[in-house]
């Protein structure tokens, strides 16, 4: 009977986002618009950043080979930066999104990209305890100071990885389009939800 339970449980959790999606889009032929997000306040540094879309990169995965920031366009993608070995809010973080690449399995065009900054080692730990999933669930190494170059130039976080647990939602043009404390799992329900709405604009006529 627990079992059963915890089953049901679980199934709630995952059709949630998708009945919470069919309520913003299934009414009339109104469109729920994501926003196109440019402008960043970094509050460590006081300055704000534009950015018209994330930039270009070659970073390298945990098999050795090389992912080209290229390779992403055409898919709905979520980054993030982390510290490895993977503590405390990062755990939160990673768990979270277990559950995104659970919800998406079935759609191979939605992206998670882990950026990882530590030794490759760690990085490895953290796939094999997350049970990420390649190619859909990316993992991509680099040393401290590049990824926090790239995190706040490229998607307008701060720039210490062990500080911020944002999402960062991302469309087939690599546009920022959603913003997500990924320790919080209601904030993870939204992400859900609005990957699924830039899922499904993708796969409309004149999007």
């Amino acid at each position: 009977m627990k079992r059963f339970k915890q089953a049901g449980i679980l199934v709630a959790l995952l059709v949630l986002p998708v009945f919470l999606y069919l309520l913003l889009v299934g009414f009339g032929k109104n469109r729920y618009d994501l926003p196109v997000i440019t402008t960043f306040t970094d509050s460590l540094r006081t300055d704000t950043i534009h950015i018209e879309k994330a930039p270009a990169f070659s970073l390298p995965q945990l098999d050795g080979t090389i992912l080209e920031g290229s390779a992403l366009d055409g898919h709905v993608y979520i980054a993030h930066f982390v510290s490895v070995p993977c503590q405390g809010s990062c755990e939160k973080v990673m768990t979270e999104l277990k559950r995104v690449q659970e919800f998406f399995r079935d759609q191979p065009e939605v992206v998670i990209l882990t950026h990882a900054a530590g030794q490759a080692r760690e990085a490895v730990a953290l796939q094999q305890t997350y049970a990420a999933v390649p190619p859909q669930w990316k993992i991509v190494t680099g040393s401290p100071a590049m990824l926090q170059q790239l995190a706040r130039q490229g998607y307008g976080l701060v720039s210490d990885p062990d500080r911020d647990t944002t999402l960062v939602l991302l469309d087939g043009t690599r546009r920022i389009r959603g913003l997500y404390l990924g320790t919080d799992p209601k904030e993870v329900d939204r992400l859900l939800v609005e990957a699924e709405i830039l899922v499904q604009q993708k796969s409309e006529p004149n999007i």
